[in-house]
């Protein structure tokens, strides 16, 4: 592509100009700081965001089992028996299944809850689950920076005339979007990994290692367990993927949007906070399983809550999220090659 190679070095160096870099970490500092304040809080005064669904002082017994799997298959009598709509948003089955899974596992392989946690508990003062806790509100701030910025760079550099002065350089259309997107992202993702970095190093020098394996119920039938670094690798990898989603969404907006671009962010900033509960209402009579943001988000797939609707996996959730990003990456393409640009 012509002139990717330059076009690459200005958009990096519009991104990281010494004043733009100063504003972002201000604000990553601010909410560094309020983000371990909520965390210590949490965990002293509520006792922690137990996403995990169970009480790790109980014993696994066969009779814990069994109670665990008659309350699963009495629910799944139920739930056979509601009408269709109710099932798609029923996660109460997914998780009755993932602990009954989850406690046979442990009793039939002699674990307990000493040694081993669940995938995705937050209920102690630990530098695991601080990491984990300060990745997930870092990964927002980066997502609402990654989205916005790449539609200022074309939305707003459209709008303002500053799009159609670029063209006049050797550089083609392709180059240009491809050129703005990869330097969005490359920028967004090294500030989220210089934070993550950060977390790990003020996590470990405040609060303890938990050694623990971890457990993780995968579409509440299969069980894998991994070491704490291992699942905060998977973490990592989640939150990088969503920055890309999200970069990939304002950029599709960006070109089939050309008024200006508060549309595309206002958009964008609904989809973010609002789109799952957005896709959970239509999904009953129109989307069912295909939302972008409910399969964008593969590692509840995980968890012992699970996704957003049920019957929904992590095999058929990861394809899903695929075709919807580089379906608008590829609508981005050929949307911006076409265009004509105005000033």
């Amino acid at each position: 592509m012509i002139g990717f190679s330059n076009m690459f070095k200005a958009e990096i160096y519009k991104l990281a100009k010494l004043k733009t870099l100063l504003k972002i970490l201000i604000a990553i500092v601010i909410v560094f700081v309020v983000s371990t304040l909520l965390y210590s809080a949490l965990v002293n005064l509520v006792g922690g965001l137990d996403m995990a669904s169970v009480n790790p002082e109980e014993e696994i017994t066969p009779e814990t089992v069994e109670k665990a799997e008659l309350a699963s298959r009495e629910y799944e009598k139920i739930f056979e028996a509601e009408n269709t709509s109710v099932k798609m948003a029923d996660t109460q089955r997914y998780t009755l299944k993932s602990i009954a899974t989850l406690y046979r596992y442990m009793y039939d392989n002699g674990m307990t809850f000493d040694s081993y946690s669940v995938f995705g508990s937050i209920s102690s003062l630990s530098a695991n689950s601080y990491i984990i806790f300060i990745m997930g509100i870092m990964s927002t701030v980066m997502l609402v920076f990654a989205s916005v910025s790449i539609i200022k760079s074309i939305a707003g550099e459209r709008a303002n005339g500053t799009l159609k002065m670029q063209l006049l350089r050797p550089v083609s259309k392709e180059a240009m979007l491809v050129a703005k997107f990869t330097a969005v992202y490359v920028v967004s993702l090294g500030i989220y990994i210089f934070t993550f970095l950060l977390t790990c190093i003020v996590g470990i020098c405040a609060f303890n290692v938990d050694a623990k394996q971890i457990i993780a119920v995968i579409d509440a039938t299969h069980v894998a367990v991994m070491s704490p670094a291992a699942m905060i690798i998977i973490y990592l990898v989640y939150y990088a993927t969503i920055i890309f989603a999200y970069t990939a969404l304002g950029t599709c907006l960006s070109c089939l949007l050309k008024k200006g671009e508060a549309l595309p962010i206002v958009i964008t900033m609904i989809i973010a906070f609002l789109g799952d509960g957005i896709e959970r209402m239509l999904g009953y009579a129109f989307i069912g399983y295909a939302g972008f943001t409910i399969n964008t988000s593969w590692l509840n797939a995980l968890t012992l809550q699970g996704p957003v609707l049920s019957y929904m996996g992590l095999y058929s959730m990861i394809p899903i999220a695929c075709v919807w990003v580089f379906g608008m990456l590829a609508i981005s393409w050929f949307t911006f090659r076409k265009a004509e640009i105005h000033s």
